[in-house]
């Protein structure tokens, strides 16, 4: 039996991984290949997820606050991990983390909501991974991307 790599531990109440599991935005980002390989592994569930979303849209809808507070979640996570690798060099002075965490969130859910629409044809995998090493080469000092393998 194939066992599965699990992407980074999840906080229990919002779904959203923990900062402290990012390290730098290098991981970080790698971390979010795994989500994502894990996610491709749960047609259904992605599926669902979406609409779910969806539908949250609406303001009296009883998930309304549980995905509002899970993106702002998210993004704050996010946000803090990338201000880390700010202040420890890796990232450019002057990178604006809100706005760098809240672009990878919404590349993130949209590239999910392609594949779900054909997921024999579109690679949401790969076209994460190419977004994230393309974003990584572009706001690390060292114009570093994704490392082999990730």
């Amino acid at each position: 039996m194939k066992t599965r790599k699990r992407p980074a531990k999840f906080h229990a109440k919002s779904g959203c991984l923990r900062a402290e599991e990012f390290g730098t935005a290098v991981q970080c980002n790698a971390n979010l290949v795994r989500l994502h390989e894990h996610n491709a592994a749960r047609l259904g569930r992605t599926r669902m997820f979406n609409v779910l979303l969806a539908e949250a849209g609406d303001v009296g809808h009883p998930a309304h606050a549980y995905f509002a507070r899970r993106y702002a979640e998210l993004v704050e996570v996010m946000s803090a991990a990338f201000r880390h690798a700010v202040q420890s060099g890796e990232l450019r002075p002057g990178t604006d983390v809100v706005a760098l965490a809240e672009g990878t969130a919404a590349v993130m859910d949209g590239l999910q909501l392609q594949w779900v629409l054909d997921p024999k044809g579109f690679d949401m995998v790969g076209r994460f991974r190419q977004y994230a090493d393309r974003l990584l080469r572009a706001v690390t000092v060292e114009g570093i991307g994704l490392p082999d393998g990730s």
